[in-house]
């Protein structure tokens, strides 16, 4: 059996480009496989980074706890090339539950 993912199966977590897959109970093999007509095209993303800050005062007769939530956005441009190294791994997923 063979299955194929396509391109919008992908996605950027990250630095990572990464599919998510449930392997079939018959599935025994992967084989990753480049394909060579994206090589030099270009893709952009939206890179967020988002941080949170928790912060208190405290009185004599009240205490105030909150928190601060603040990001930063940029645009990231990748051309797919094959230099530099290619990792591939799996990673298993706990069941929901």
């Amino acid at each position: 059996m063979t299955r194929r993912l396509t391109a919008p199966q992908f996605l950027f977590r990250g630095n990572q480009l990464t599919a998510l897959v449930q392997p079939r109970p018959n599935e025994t093999q992967m084989i990753v496989m480049s394909d060579h007509t994206l090589v030099g095209q270009t893709t952009s993303r939206i890179l967020q980074i988002i941080t949170t800050s928790s912060w208190s005062v405290v009185g004599p007769k009240f205490a105030v706890v909150g928190q601060t939530r603040t990001g930063d956005e940029s645009k990231v441009d990748s051309t797919f090339s094959f230099v530099g190294p290619m990792t591939v791994g799996t990673v298993p997923i706990a069941p929901a539950g």
